[in-house]
């Protein structure tokens, strides 16, 4: 059994690693809110990265066949979403300013999903 080593960052390290991940968190919610009010999906672009894993990332336990609009999933099931909500509680104090509760996120990802679903191919 292996041993983990915590690490020990300064203040002004860990201040920066969450300006850093507030940024990013930011540009992914802006980029997704265009999308969503433009409509500007590249629906080709699901079956390239799809048909890329395929051929270089191989995972037997990813279905590149459901890599479509009709049956993409971006919400875990039922089953482990009690286990998920366990970690994202004791994760929220690595989230900087807002913390925004998982319920919310999974709703919104099912909104997302219902738009993606609707597109035209």
């Amino acid at each position: 059994m292996s041993t983990q080593v915590p690490v020990v960052l300064s203040e002004s390290e860990k201040k920066k690693l969450f300006v850093e991940g507030r940024q990013t968190a930011r540009w992914i919610n802006e980029e997704i809110v265009k999308i969503l009010e433009t409509g500007g999906y590249d629906v080709s672009l699901l079956k390239k990265v799809a048909d890329f894993k395929n051929k270089f990332y191989r995972s037997n336990r990813a279905r590149y066949d459901q890599a479509t609009l009709k049956e993409i999933l971006l919400i875990p099931s039922e089953i482990i979403i009690d286990q998920l909500e366990k970690d994202y509680e004791v994760m929220t104090s690595m989230i900087y300013g807002e913390v925004i509760p998982l319920r919310t996120i999974l709703e919104g990802l099912d909104k997302l999903l219902k738009e993606i679903r609707e597109l035209e191919v």
